[in-house]
């Protein structure tokens, strides 16, 4: 069954995005299963073919969905395959595929371009299986629109973060469409459009950055803006070794002068690329000097250190007859000159690699030596909150043993005031004859006395007999200990 073409290209869009949902001209399962029965009625053929995208079951005929060569192959001896898993295609993008597939005209557009051309490579919808598959139009529209596009570069840049990695492995989406910006921005007008790629994972971004360098043949600005903006949006989470990883895929000698100093003072790139960056810069000036004292006029030099020497050598050799000895003596001179910054800066950076793996081993010894301060301290902490305790149990016995001395000092004054000592306020009182009677308010106050003594003389008992000391002391004239002898009140 022969394709129709897919795409459109439009003043407005406008109603058709009201109309058609994802690019399609009828979309909605409903239609799907209208043209399900109509293929049935017209060939008599059965839709016994089941394909299950994630949750979601489609009933169609062999005949048809065998547009996609991979699931003719995987039909071939079974009536049910599952789509996904294994491919990431979504249930939405399979449904416009299948009305493709029964005939329908589908519209392309930059915002399900990306769905569409990675799930028809997934599927081997090619044009060995069928012409006019979907795989080739969909491709047509990309090297025909797209391109010439840079609003339509940077909308399918976006939807292919969500479909990563396969929209580079197999479609290489996200760095054709960095290439075609880098063409028509440049610095930092292309940081503005390439912000999606600060959403993929370390992983996913690196297969991005590769392809992007194969790309690029004679310059590096695109990729450097693009790395930069992507470890400039993943400052946090990006080790040392990760962007370094990824700013060695960036030929310095590749790049314009201006970014060559952004490079070197800019903060996020890791110190291996910046003294690159310097040497690159280096090199630039001298060819400059070169270009300058052979009479040509300065050009950029975007190419490696190895290409240097050889333009260099075959500029010798083309202008050796007719060229004095002196300039002869200045282009020798000034070849040995790029051969030995080359070799330093080869050097330097194999000094700098060693550093910064001494620099991790020591990083590693800092961290083991913090942990086992970190144990002592709380070893040293646990002590001490030992210690605390024990001088806080001491304390409390030292409390009670001067509760207990205080109350037999009051003990002692409460007996000479019994015996009327001298200074004491009962030797200034008047003793009543024994022979007066006593009142019975007299003998309740006595009952009182008599009973609180008894009470306050085991109270003192008890307290010392608990924390004081085995040994007898002497404290304010009484005796103490467990023989101490105590004076009824």
């Amino acid at each position: 069954m022969a394709g129709k073409r897919v795409y459109r290209i439009e003043e407005n869009h406008q109603q058709e995005e009201d109309d058609e949902e994802f690019g399609s001209l009828n979309y909605s399962r409903d239609s799907l299963q209208a043209r399900v029965e109509k293929w049935t009625e017209e060939t008599g053929e059965k839709a016994c073919a089941i394909v299950y995208v994630v949750t979601e079951c489609f009933h169609v005929h062999k005949t048809v969905i065998s547009r996609c060569g991979y699931l003719k192959r995987q039909l071939t001896h079974a009536s049910v395959v599952t789509v996904n898993p294994p491919l990431t295609i979504t249930p939405a993008t399979f449904l416009l595929i299948a009305n493709f597939c029964y005939g329908a005209e589908i519209v392309l557009r930059p915002d399900n371009l990306a769905a569409l051309r990675t799930a028809a490579d997934l599927l081997e919808m090619t044009e060995d299986v069928n012409r006019g598959n979907l795989l080739a139009q969909a491709e047509s529209f990309f090297t025909k629109v797209v391109v010439f596009d840079q609003d339509h570069a940077a909308a399918v840049l976006d939807e292919c973060v969500r479909l990563m990695p396969e929209a580079e492995t197999v479609a290489s989406l996200p760095s054709r469409c960095l290439h075609v910006l880098g063409m028509f921005r440049e610095g930092d007008l292309l940081a503005e459009r390439v912000q999606a790629v600060r959403l993929m994972p370390f992983e996913h971004f690196k297969v991005v950055a590769r392809k992007l360098r194969e790309l690029l043949v004679a310059n590096h600005d695109t990729l450097y803006v693009v790395i930069d903006q992507y470890i400039k949006g993943n400052m946090e989470k990006l080790t040392e070794e990760e962007r370094s990883e990824l700013c060695s895929l960036i030929d310095c000698v590749r790049l314009d002068s201006r970014l060559l100093i952004h490079a070197v003072q800019c903060p996020r790139m890791p110190l291996r690329f910046v003294v690159r960056a310097m040497f690159a810069e280096q090199i630039n000036t001298r060819k400059s000097i070169i270009s300058a004292t052979s009479g040509n006029q300065p050009q950029t030099l975007n190419r490696s250190p190895d290409s240097v020497a050889d333009s260099a050598s075959a500029e010798l050799e083309e202008e050796e007859a007719t060229t004095t000895l002196g300039g002869i003596l200045k282009r020798d001179a000034a070849l040995r000159d790029v051969e030995r910054i080359k070799r330093e800066m080869d050097t330097t950076c194999a000094k700098i690699k060693l550093l910064e793996e001494e620099l991790k081993g020591m990083r590693a010894v800092l961290t083991e030596s913090k942990s086992a301060v970190r144990i002592e301290q709380e070893k040293d902490q646990q002590e001490d909150e030992g210690d605390g305790k024990d001088d806080l149990a001491l304390s409390k016995v030292d409390a009670k043993r001067s509760m207990s001395l205080r109350m037999l000092t009051t003990v002692g004054k409460v007996n000479r005031v019994r015996r009327g000592e001298r200074g004491s306020v009962s030797s200034a009182s008047i003793r009543l004859p024994r022979t007066i009677q006593t009142t019975s308010s007299d003998i309740k106050t006595q009952r009182v006395r008599k009973v609180f003594g008894a009470k306050l003389m085991s109270g003192l008992k008890n307290v010392f007999w608990r924390s004081g000391p085995k040994e007898e002391r002497e404290v304010n004239g009484c005796r103490t200990g467990r023989n101490a002898h105590f004076s009824p009140i």
